[in-house]
């Protein structure tokens, strides 16, 4: 019997293992891939979720700005009028 015969059934187990174990090495890491999928998918639904929470946040305030707005015009209007007559009262008073 020649020695090559000997070897080859234990040459060819060992070819076999080395191939089972990279197949499930494959196995695995498409198993993690899909796990990182499904996470990133799922964050990015949290952050359109969390976006959509805070435009409708800024929205509910578009009111208030608007009231604040007004308020700031109207003050800015009594302003001009206090100022017009404090030069027409130092016009009709003059300090002495």
């Amino acid at each position: 019997m020649n020695l090559i015969d000997f070897i080859a059934p234990f040459l060819f187990g060992v070819f076999a293992l080395i191939v089972l174990g990279m197949v499930i090495f494959i196995m695995k890491l498409i198993e993690s891939i899909d796990k990182q999928a499904t996470q990133i998918k799922s964050i990015y639904g949290l952050i359109d979720q969390t976006k959509a929470e805070t435009e409708a946040a800024l929205d509910s305030f578009a009111p208030t700005r608007e009231k604040v707005h007004s308020h700031n015009t109207r003050l800015d209007s009594i302003e001009f009028e206090l100022k017009g007559m404090r030069e027409k009262m130092s016009a009709v008073n003059p300090k002495k």
